[in-house]
């Protein structure tokens, strides 16, 4: 009977502390070493705090029953650190030193899981030696050593892919022992849809079908919109798919859209003058024009400058003469939302009708992808 009572007892003792976290999700934190007012709660997307509290006696609450599993930044503005929020009790102390945050947290194992993976990429072997050879590297160039400088940067190429391989290796291992929690999901999201060039549908479905196949507690959270949204995103400028019209001015303030180059096809630049990697792939583009006729090919660059005498000094400096079109900051929005890119350069090419062929092209790849279907 004492046996039956105890088990009773647990089976209730643990669902009145299930049914708090579950109720009442909150950060309830203490800070100390400098007198703040308030406290911010930002999501790491927008500059716009989630919410905020004001500090009472070095004590605080923020109310998070509203929030979906996700990392968010706790802290004033300018001065945040990173707090894995989940539907939970969460408790926080937070020590502030010069402006320096230090946290200790409980109440969140994914908080805890996420740190420990943030800690062990730092400190890993790996990253080590890749920070000895990247301080290497910038002595060398202060004492206008180009040889030493040239020869150390071939050490720290090869450096960084160890660091990489050791990376995706414990980012895999940690996605498969985590299917069930949203730090697995947040895991899965950096490794396979956050700047990925995920271009055709059978990638896009192939993402999809693992991604559903999470547990619960990990598709509930923010992470299983984000894949989706990205998904989405890719999926309207697929290779196969029209390339979305877009508008532009020329260089002599003439409106033009994409649209307007049908009939041909049309190797798309998306790229700024700030942007070195960008201007390295000027000489490609000249390469290009050399093989083919006007009636054949059109190169199009879409400026992401936001000065329009960035944009024509960069074109002068470089001889890039061919169609440019300079997109305002609106149309960039629409644009990177449309074909789902985050970095640049980004090149496409277009079939006469105006279909995507190619995505993410550079060097030679782009001038054999040009070769591959305008020499036969």
């Amino acid at each position: 009977m004492r046996l039956k009572y105890i088990k009773i007892l647990a089976i209730v003792v643990s669902v009145i502390f299930s049914s708090c976290d579950i109720r009442n999700p909150l950060i309830e934190g203490i800070i100390s070493g400098e007198n703040w007012e308030k406290i911010y709660l930002y999501s790491p997307s927008s500059r716009e705090p989630l919410d905020s509290a004001v500090i009472k006696n070095n004590r605080f609450e923020i109310d998070t029953k509203n929030l979906k599993s996700q990392i968010c930044y706790i802290g004033k503005p300018k001065n945040t650190v990173p707090l894995f929020v989940i539907p939970a009790h969460i408790e926080t102390s937070l020590i502030v030193n010069n402006g320096s945050i230090s946290m200790a947290v409980s109440g969140s194992p994914e908080h805890a899981m996420f740190e420990k993976f943030r800690k062990e990429l730092s400190q890993s072997k790996e990253q080590v030696e890749l920070q000895a050879c990247e301080e290497k590297i910038k002595e060398a160039k202060q004492d206008k050593n180009d040889s030493l400088a040239e020869s150390l940067s071939a050490d720290y190429q090869s450096l960084k892919n160890e660091y990489w391989q050791m990376r995706n290796l414990k980012t895999e291992q940690l996605i498969q022992i985590n299917q069930n929690s949203p730090f697995g999901l947040y895991l899965f999201y950096r490794q396979y849809v956050y700047l990925k060039k995920n271009y055709t549908q059978e990638k896009i479905d192939s993402i999809r079908q693992n991604y559903k196949g999470f547990g619960t507690r990990a598709l509930e959270s923010v992470w299983s919109e984000k894949i989706e949204e990205t998904l989405t995103s890719f999926e309207n400028s697929v290779v196969g798919k029209v390339a979305p019209d877009l508008t532009g001015t020329d260089t002599l303030g003439v409106s033009k859209k994409l649209s307007d180059y049908r009939g041909k096809y049309v190797l798309v630049d998306f790229w700024a003058s700030w942007c070195y990697w960008c201007r390295l792939e000027t000489p490609y583009f000249k390469k290009a024009i050399d093989l083919y006729d006007d009636n054949q090919l059109a190169v199009l660059g879409v400026s992401f400058d936001s000065k329009e005498k960035s944009w024509l000094a960069a074109i002068e400096e470089d001889e890039s003469h061919w169609n440019q079109l300079l997109v305002t900051s609106e149309e960039q929005k629409r644009i990177k939302k449309a074909y789902a890119f985050g970095g640049f350069p980004h090149i496409i090419l277009l079939d006469p009708q105006g279909k995507i062929v190619a995505r993410g092209l550079r060097g030679e790849e782009m001038i054999n992808t040009l070769k591959k279907y305008l020499d036969n």
